[in-house]
């Protein structure tokens, strides 16, 4: 959600800037408003790869079979 009202933020900086060119000031707002949402979603593109490696990574820790007691005997089941 955040991102979105920077995007408009940045798009309505470059509206005002097309309406009145003689100051370059809400062009460079413009640039940078659009260049924080780029690297933020970068940035949290990253770290969700990131933690998805990470949880796949603790399949490996998960044992294929288990010993179970069903009706007083011990067996091994597959651990699904």
């Amino acid at each position: 959600f955040f991102s979105l009202l920077l995007w408009m933020a940045s798009i309505l900086c470059f509206i005002a800037f097309g309406i009145n060119t003689e100051s370059l000031d809400n062009l460079y707002l413009g640039v940078v408003l659009a260049a924080v949402v780029v690297i933020t979603g970068v940035f949290s593109y990253y770290q969700d790869a990131k933690s998805a490696a990470v949880m796949a990574g603790f399949k490996n820790f998960l044992p294929e079979k288990c010993i179970v007691t069903r009706d007083g005997e011990a067996k091994e089941i597959l651990a699904e």
